[in-house]
């Protein structure tokens, strides 16, 4: 079924592995086994990865950075480089040329083939 080291699976097996996941979950987690935890952080830094593919999800896209920008805090947007410009992206969050930050970088990325577009990660 899903492969013990992993969490890829086969379209077959999809049911049946998704059925093995939830009854995990359920179970419970794992015991925790660190012998210490890491100190708490006073400040605390968000790094956000954002995909963008579509050029009419932009006003949403600025909206959502407009609520989210920090400037402790680092956003990295990736444009599908098949579909849409890095510049547009610039120019609908407001940071490009002159109003260039140092913490939000907009990167053209190659086009996957399949839908992960829009997708947001946010890493602590």
């Amino acid at each position: 079924m899903v492969d013990a080291k992993g969490i890829c699976t086969t379209p077959q097996n999809a049911s049946a592995a998704l059925n093995n996941a939830v009854a995990a979950v359920l179970a419970g987690l794992p015991p925790w086994t660190a012998q210490r935890t890491p100190r708490a952080q006073a400040t605390v830094r968000i790094a956000y990865l954002v995909q963008v593919a579509l050029e009419t999800k932009l006003p949403m896209v600025r909206r959502v950075f407009n609520r989210l920008y920090s400037e402790e805090d680092a956003f990295l947007y990736l444009s599908d480089a098949r579909i849409l410009d890095p510049s547009r992206v610039e120019a609908a969050l407001g940071v490009a040329g002159a109003a260039a930050r140092k913490n939000v970088w907009v990167r053209a990325a190659p086009h996957t083939g399949f839908y992960t577009w829009p997708r947001v990660q946010v890493v602590l």
